[in-house]
């Protein structure tokens, strides 16, 4: 296919993909923390991402994007909920990426990062938000994101779909406290506790 013709079909499939995605997200009951707007780490698993893009439209957060085609479409979606993107990952693109969320983070902004994507391992943190952390001194926080009804694709990351008018639950904790001695596993396991207590506040919600 050439290249102007894909282009097209990424635009136009982008196009689509946002107005089912607002129709959807329209249906749905969540209740969400509210996320610092200035100066912060946001870290959040690849899987849990569906609700929270149009749940954080207005806050002005800078998100982390891969350079693969898919993370080009998932950047298009996100510059229409209002989101900035800077495109980088683990494999491609990581230092420029670094350098530019770092910039983006002393000048008090705020960004969002899926640290065990673009391609998994699921729920493996890769070392880029302590990097972050250990240039600029921002506060991390973790989020976690509970749905019922939902259902899980069959994907590298077992994405989470919320299905129309379920409830979700978005759970926010921090700032987590870092050290010099903080290990990607120690931060890894505190993302997934978060991700459970948001399942037990939505079932503690859906019992009442």
């Amino acid at each position: 296919m050439q290249a102007w013709l894909r282009e097209l079909f990424d635009a136009l499939r982008g196009l689509l993909i946002t107005a089912l995605y607002r129709v959807w997200m329209w249906t749905l009951r969540v209740k969400a923390d509210p996320i610092p707007r200035r100066k912060a780490i946001v870290v959040l698993w690849h899987e849990t991402f569906f609700p929270v893009i149009a749940t954080y439209r207005r806050w002005r957060v800078t998100a982390l994007a891969s350079q693969h085609r898919d993370g080009r479409l998932a950047a298009r979606i996100l510059r229409t909920f209002g989101y900035r993107v800077v495109f980088g990952s683990s494999t491609r693109g990581g230092k420029p990426a670094l350098d530019a969320l770092t910039r983006v983070l002393t000048q008090d902004g705020v960004v969002a990062i899926t640290p065990d994507g673009p391609r998994g391992p699921r729920r493996v943190l890769k070392p880029g938000a302590l990097a972050l952390w250990r240039r600029t001194g921002a506060p991390l926080y973790l989020l976690g994101v509970a749905a019922q009804p939902a259902r899980r694709l069959k994907s590298w990351d077992q994405f989470l779909v919320p299905l129309p008018f379920a409830r979700c639950r978005i759970r926010v904790e921090g700032p987590y406290p870092l050290g010099e001695q903080t290990t990607l596993e120690e931060v890894a396991l505190a993302l997934d506790e978060v991700n459970r207590r948001a399942e037990e506040d939505l079932d503690a919600s859906i019992r009442l």
